[in-house]
């Protein structure tokens, strides 16, 4: 997945050197689309992957004298305020309305609301004979608000006999085990990246996930979200370790990167 960001970044660096084309038309749908970013983050993201891009860009047409600087100066006078109102604007929205920018933004690159599905918790979605419920998730609080609802989700997938539940990011709370009971889950995904020694959003601690999937019945325990930054404090070895030590009737499964796995 790293390889194909970079395979990315350099075919959309290519086109900016080419054609001037600005990033957000060429990555935004690819972030949010492809390699499925949150639509803020991608937001953020591509902002600031396009500064570090164009100043490579920048440089080389200001040496080649491809540059007109009164024009260059006539439009950052309106663009550095403009931008700075943007994300201001951006934000105000997200106080608003919590995640549901995401909506917002997706509609603004070009996706009709008729291909979008909001959903909380409690509602249903389905299509053809699946079906998709949802559980608040807390991170590190559940932050419900009368407009906004939940703002963290957790997914449950329902298709034929099995129920997958994707957590998200997360800490355990004394009202999940509960929600999530009632829906027989075969596979819990959950994250064991641990908490934050700064305070800010963590996730389940290793011995918090195995808890988890005893107390919802849950076939299979899968793990998720470690190793990925420094701040991340679980670790898969300690994660196996505990699960064969201290409960060994819990059945688990540790993915390689790419790997197929069917679940009967």
């Amino acid at each position: 997945m790293f390889e194909l960001k970079i395979l990315v970044g350099f075919l959309v660096g290519a086109l900016i050197g080419m054609t001037g084309l600005g990033g957000g038309v060429l990555l935004l749908p690819i972030l949010i689309y492809g390699l499925h970013v949150p639509a803020m983050l991608a937001v953020g993201s591509d902002a600031l992957f396009n500064f570090v891009t164009k100043i490579g860009t920048s440089w080389v047409h200001l040496t080649k004298g491809t540059v007109r600087r009164k024009v260059v100066i006539a439009l950052a006078c309106g663009s550095i305020p403009g931008s700075y109102g943007g994300v201001t604007f951006l934000k105000h929205l997200r106080t608003l309305y919590g995640t549901g920018v995401n909506t917002f933004i997706a509609h603004a690159i070009g996706i009709s609301y008729q291909r979008m599905v909001t959903t909380d918790s409690g509602l249903r979605v389905e299509y053809l004979d699946d079906r998709v419920y949802s559980a608040p998730s807390a991170h590190n609080a559940l932050d419900w608000t009368p407009l906004g609802g939940y703002p963290y989700l957790g997914y449950l997938v329902r298709f034929g006999n099995c129920t997958i539940y994707h957590a998200g990011d997360g800490i355990p709370y004394p009202e999940l085990a509960g929600r999530l009971r009632p829906y027989s889950i075969t596979v819990a995904l959950v994250p064991i990246g641990g908490r934050k020694a700064d305070g800010a959003p963590g996730n389940f601690e290793i011995a918090e996930a195995a808890q988890l999937a005893e107390e919802i019945g849950a076939r299979w325990l899968v793990p998720m979200h470690y190793g990925m930054f420094a701040t991340n404090t679980g670790d898969v070895n300690r994660f196996i370790d505990h699960l064969l030590g201290q409960r060994p009737a819990q059945r688990f499964k540790v993915f390689e990167v790419g790997e197929k796995w069917v679940v009967e």
